[in-house]
């Protein structure tokens, strides 16, 4: 059952192949569609609670298989965060904000409404908060141990998320985001050329 959970968790995507073309004699829906995320998290939430105390190790997922999420409540996270990601380029900052702490709010088992946040507070210069939200997201991230959002790849989400939070925080201590190497010049951009080793050693 939870090899069942975790192939669907893996598929959750709106238009899915298999689901509304393979197995339609008339597909409605063009494939692969838009990526979004599909509604589903409240019934495998629901079946996690239900086959917890059949278990001899409870997932950590859901609150180790103790809390179940609403349609409706499911629903309205994946529309609030969404909407930013189509409408992003005609929306101001604090709007985009409030529907990811929407987002964040009602659906708190899913860790990229944290990542937009993160990205949206170091933005705006507010790293403490940028932090704390990429550091949510990860251990989200680990916990579900698959993507929300199918765009990215699950280690692709955690690989900007870390570089995400190791930026925040050293901009909140003052530090340039990245550790610049000042003994090599300038790339051609005016970039400055970032040590790798010590960019593994902070991580």
């Amino acid at each position: 059952m939870c090899v069942t959970l975790a192939d669907y968790l893996d598929q959750m995507v709106e238009v899915n192949g298999w689901r509304d073309h393979h197995q339609v004699e008339s597909p409605l829906k063009l494939y692969p569609g838009n990526q979004g995320p599909a509604i589903a998290l409240y019934w495998i939430s629901g079946l996690c609670r239900a086959i917890r105390d059949h278990l001899e190790t409870a997932p950590p997922i859901f609150a180790h298989c103790t809390r179940v999420i609403s349609k409706a409540d499911e629903k309205l996270a994946r529309d609030a965060y969404w909407f930013v990601v189509v409408n992003e380029s005609t929306m101001d900052e604090t709007e985009q904000v409030q529907r990811m702490e929407l987002a964040a709010e009602l659906n708190p088992w899913v860790a990229e409404p944290h990542v937009m946040l993160a990205e949206l507070h170091f933005r705006s210069g507010a790293y403490a908060k940028a932090a704390k939200h990429a550091a949510r997201a990860l251990e989200l991230f680990y916990t579900l141990a698959t993507a929300w959002d199918k765009r990215l790849k699950f280690n692709a989400w955690v690989a900007f998320t870390r570089l995400l939070l190791l930026r925040s925080r050293r901009k909140a201590r003052g530090m340039s985001s990245m550790p610049a190497r000042d003994d090599l010049p300038n790339t051609s951009n005016g970039l400055a050329l970032v040590s790798i080793s010590e960019l593994v050693e902070s991580m």
